[in-house]
């Protein structure tokens, strides 16, 4: 690696700790963050890291090996602030690239080992939502799906069988403690690289029962342990139905094609914008260039057999194809370093269109003071210009250094996530109609921090299993935005406990919407609006 080379590279790494860390206390928490949140701060204040719950009452939708990384951080930072709860999937993220850097080096040359982890980092969706809304679970599990897979690619490669399975299901295993479907992931990898590889005959070695054992041992004894506590079936059923609803098994047929028929341009808007390398993949004796590669074949060989069950489930959501983002690069990646030189026409074509799509939004920077959203923020002339010059550099960097143009543009996306980080964060928080944190303020002011009730019905869940001949009702609290909660629970250190009676033995402050108006004797001490559940919150001293 030539000095030029470390220097940007280093570069790089500084620009994007400095933009993935800060400011992720700028925004309240948003989508669901809070939720993840107010389950892990309930765990670490009644001191049950078992039960997952939410406001006092068992959580369903999600086990708890997130919740467990989150109150980590709680404990090491001693805060629930919104960038604690932040934390662990802005690492988990950033180590995914670290660890798919050293892993591919190994298989790939180094420019592309480098492509793919710097573009993994610099993909639109994730630069510019999923590592900004990083208090959800979906980076995190990537992390552990990453290391699973990988983990099943190198160790074959290597022979070691035994490590192999056993690696790769504990991986699975964690992954199901975190989200339920990494089982999937790891039969749909297994079952065809090993027959393809014709090396079928290990799926039937103790070496692979040994790995199978692990993933029960791990994930039989967490239910296990849950059972004494609350319904593990009901749990087990649930979380089954949960990973059923976003893999399309009940979905119609038509909402089902219908989506399927734009998915792959969908999906080319979330690598955007490395979508541009696959103009490489258009050649003579494609098939051979995959295979001559054993990582490049193992990553289509596992996008190829995972991603159909994600492509016609017809609930796309940027956050599920999280875990097929670090292989989907590394391909387009491979394909741009060993055919740039081969189609040297088409590497002009793509670095013209990027240079051109920089030059574009570094003038622009100089419109932002005319921006209605953005015209007031305090020195928004100087911001402005600054990083004009700043985004101006970095393009006349990579109209000059031709050997680095794809690194140096990666830069100027680091840089356009300090622009949003420093310009857009800001000017989000203060229109968005989300005001939960100075909402809950107002009520703080009004109960001089005591604690508050959450009142209301139960949210019944209805599971059943016709081979196991099971059916049962898990009750849940009611639903309202995780952020009144959090932030509650956030200032006062009390859980915002459910309750579904009055209690006529004490004075008690309760918050409850608006259908459960009539059975309170007095007046609302105070209203405001629940966004996510349409209805109004009222707070109610009886």
């Amino acid at each position: 690696m030539s000095r030029s080379e470390k220097i940007l590279v280093f570069g790089l790494i500084a620009l994007g700790l400095i933009v993935f860390f800060g400011w992720n206390d700028v925004i309240d928490l948003r989508a669901e963050e809070p939720r993840r949140a107010i389950v892990s701060m309930e765990m670490e204040l009644e001191g049950n890291y078992i039960v997952p719950k939410i406001n006092g009452e068992a959580y369903y939708n999600k086990p708890p090996m997130f919740n467990w990384a989150m109150i980590s951080c709680f404990k090491l930072f001693g805060s629930f602030e919104e960038w604690v709860v932040r934390f662990p999937s802005v690492l988990s993220f950033l180590l995914t690239a670290l660890v798919c850097f050293f892993c591919c080096k190994h298989y790939v040359d180094r420019e592309t080992a480098l492509i793919s982890s710097f573009g993994l980092i610099t993909s639109a969706e994730i630069l510019f939502y999923g590592s900004v809304n990083s208090g959800e679970i979906d980076l995190f599990y990537a992390f552990i799906i990453t290391l699973q897979l990988l983990s099943i690619f190198i160790f074959f490669q290597r022979k070691k069988f035994l490590l192999l399975f056993v690696v790769s299901y504990f991986f699975a295993a964690i992954g199901t403690l975190t989200k339920g479907t990494a089982i999937l992931f790891q039969i749909l990898t297994l079952l065809p690289w090993f027959v393809i590889k014709s090396s079928w005959k290990k799926l039937f070695s103790w070496q692979h029962l040994c790995g199978v054992l692990i993933f029960f041992v791990i994930v039989g004894e967490y239910f296990y342990i849950y059972n004494f506590q609350n319904n593990g079936l009901g749990f087990l059923l649930k979380l089954f139905s949960e990973g059923s609803e976003k893999t399309g098994v009940e979905r119609s047929f038509i909402q089902i094609i219908s989506k399927a028929a734009v998915f792959p341009f969908w999906l080319m808007t979330l690598i955007g914008p490395w979508f541009v390398f696959l103009v490489f993949a258009f050649r003579k004796k494609l098939r051979k260039v995959i295979t001559d590669n054993p990582i490049i074949h193992f990553s289509v060989i596992f996008i190829l057999f995972n991603l159909p069950i994600y492509w016609i489930a017809g609930n796309h959501k940027a956050r599920y194809f999280y875990p097929f983002l670090p292989f989907l690069i590394l391909v387009l990646s491979y394909f741009y370093v060993k055919g740039k030189d081969q189609f040297q026409l088409r590497d002009r074509i793509v670095k013209r269109i990027l240079f051109y799509a920089m030059c574009l939004i570094t003038v622009a920077m100089l419109a932002l003071p005319f921006v209605p959203e953005v015209s007031d923020l305090n020195t928004v002339w100087l911001k402005a210009v600054l990083f004009f010059f700043l985004l101006g550099s970095t393009t006349f960097l990579y109209s000059k250094f031709s050997a680095y143009q794809v690194l140096i543009f990666m830069g100027f996306m680091l840089c356009l996530r300090l622009v949003f980080n420093v310009i857009y964060l800001p000017v989000l928080n203060d229109t968005s109609s989300l005001d939960y944190d100075k909402e809950v303020e107002k009520v703080l002011k009004i109960t001089d921090g005591a604690p508050v009730l959450w009142y209301g019905n139960y949210n019944d869940i209805r599971v059943k299993s016709s081979v196991l001949d099971y059916a049962d009702t898990l009750q849940t609290a009611r639903k309202l935005a995780y952020q009144v909660p959090y932030y509650l629970t956030k200032a006062t250190g009390h859980t915002m406990e459910f309750r579904t009676t009055i209690d006529s033995g004490s004075v008690n402050f309760y918050l409850i919407h608006e259908d459960f108006l009539d059975q309170f004797k007095n007046e609302p001490l105070y209203s405001f609006r629940d966004q996510w559940m349409n209805k109004d919150l009222h707070l109610i001293r009886e």
